[in-house]
């Protein structure tokens, strides 16, 4: 049945690229903890919305107040690098908070400062560009400190966003170059997996057995070694291609072709996410009649 087979090849796709999707997205979350990356973005991020991007001014208050950042020790010694204890994540409203203490707090640091109210303070900033802004703010919340913290909250929550798209293409880009990675090491390709699941709609066999959302990487990748499905590298097989290349060129080449482009198939696909791919292999499962019983039992 022609139907059912294009369903098994979708499933097979799916169910492939939710396993790398996986993989990739732990192995992806271990590098950016290990290397600080959230947190990095947070730090560059705030240095450029207050234009302090040796932390000596509003920044570097900031980022030790105890609102934005609850493990800093307090002791405003935030270098250039950033504090010791990098927050991965401010909340607007805290971030709100803890910038008009700051802007109280910085004034009040400077030689020969008195003590003043919000709006002496905030014309003290000697940034011109945000010492406009916060007097702004400040005039159109006629010195109300409610609607002053909201109205930075606001501020920081629309150039949050800008900050978490520069975050976000950084990790498409280290996602499809980590799939590729893997796609090669397990030579994992795309058009290889559709086309032996084509001619061989017995392979169907082995998805009785379906992942959910909550299985983790090493689950993924004891699934797809018991799915028996076509990954791996196959000594007889590269040297049969070598060997064959004096006598097929032409042929050797194309494979090795359609190879590349499978390997660069199945890193893309990773973009779209595991979960993605699971709730697409879930539709395609009850699409083709092969769903889990109403007992929770595989369907035979």
């Amino acid at each position: 049945m022609i139907f059912g087979d294009i369903v098994n090849v979708f499933i097979a796709l799916a169910l492939t690229f939710a396993m790398i999707g996986l993989v990739v997205s732990a192995i992806a979350e271990g590098i950016a903890s290990a290397l600080r990356w959230r947190s990095t973005t947070l730090l560059q991020g705030i240095k450029d919305l207050l234009n302090d991007q040796d932390l000596s001014g509003l920044a570097g208050e900031v980022l030790t107040h105890a609102a934005a950042n609850p493990l800093a020790p307090g002791d405003n010694t935030a270098t250039a690098a950033g504090p010791e204890f990098r927050p991965s994540y401010i909340a607007p409203n805290q971030f709100a908070v803890a910038l008009i203490d700051s802007v109280q707090t910085w004034s009040q640091r400077q030689p020969g400062a008195a003590a003043t109210n919000l709006q002496g303070a905030i014309a003290k900033i000697p940034d011109d560009q945000i010492r406009t802004l916060l007097s702004g703010m400040y005039a159109r919340a006629n010195g109300n400190l409610d609607k002053l913290q909201d109205e930075i909250a606001n501020w920081f929550d629309s150039a949050m966003d800008r900050v978490s798209g520069v975050y976000k293409r950084w990790s498409q880009l280290i996602t499809v170059i980590l799939a590729m990675i893997i796609a090669v090491a397990l030579n994992v390709s795309a058009f290889h997996v559709a086309f032996l699941e084509w001619g061989h709609p017995d392979i169907a066999i082995h998805l009785d057995q379906l992942p959910t959302s909550t299985a983790n990487a090493t689950d993924a990748l004891r699934t797809l070694k018991q799915a028996d499905f076509p990954y791996g590298w196959h000594k007889d097989e590269l040297i049969r291609d070598f060997s064959d290349f004096s006598t097929r060129p032409f042929e050797v080449i194309l494979n090795g072709v359609l190879l590349l482009v499978g390997w660069l198939a199945t890193a893309i696909a990773t973009l779209f996410g595991a979960p993605f791919w699971f709730d697409s292999l879930q539709r395609f499962v009850k699409l083709g009649g092969a769903g889990p019983k109403p007992d929770g039992k595989p369907a035979p």
